[in-house]
């Protein structure tokens, strides 16, 4: 969060984005588990790097009148972008077996599935890449943001209205765990 805040929130997305995929190749291309190691590290880093910055970019670059529609459609059309992905890698992996002539099903056949899919990620980019974010306040940069106390964070925590919008997520996040 304080690296998005000090290099901005698009560059921030764009660097993410873009070493969190190539953290994911190397991982998809090497077999050492060291470097898979550091590689899952990189991947973990650098996505929260992108996943911290879209929403603060999105308020930025947003009006009052459009940001809701922006962030309806943001988070709606998610979804079903990742079903339709999902729908359609379903079908790649026999497609790539006959192209790569790999066996159905095989290890390799999966990895091009994968290998595909990130390297077709990076389109993502693209809309990205000529949003114009409006420079900083002035205000921003020259006062920054202190950090709660312990006990006003605490105070937020047992408002009834966090704990019922933070108890899904807890319950999903542990059942994940699992």
């Amino acid at each position: 969060g304080m690296l998005s805040d000090r290099i901005g929130r698009k560059r921030s997305m764009l660097i993410g984005f873009t070493l969190a995929n190539f953290a994911i190749i190397t991982m998809l291309l090497v077999r050492q588990p060291v470097i898979m190691l550091i590689m899952a590290f990189i991947w973990g880093a650098t996505g929260q790097l992108y996943f911290l910055s879209h929403a603060p970019f999105m308020m930025k670059v947003s009006d009052d009148k459009s940001r809701d529609l922006l962030f309806s459609l943001s988070f709606g059309v998610f979804p079903l972008a990742s079903t339709l992905g999902n729908v359609l890698a379903g079908s790649l992996p026999d497609f790539f077996s006959r192209i790569l002539n790999l066996q159905s099903q095989s290890a390799e056949a999966y990895q091009a599935v994968l290998l595909a899919s990130v390297i077709s990620s990076f389109v993502v980019l693209i809309p990205i890449m000529f949003i114009k974010e409006p420079p900083k306040a002035v205000s921003e940069s020259e006062s920054p943001v202190k950090p709660a106390s312990l006990s006003t964070t605490w105070s937020i925590l047992k408002r009834p209205l966090t704990m019922k919008l933070s108890i899904p997520n807890l319950i999903t996040g542990i059942g994940a765990a699992m």
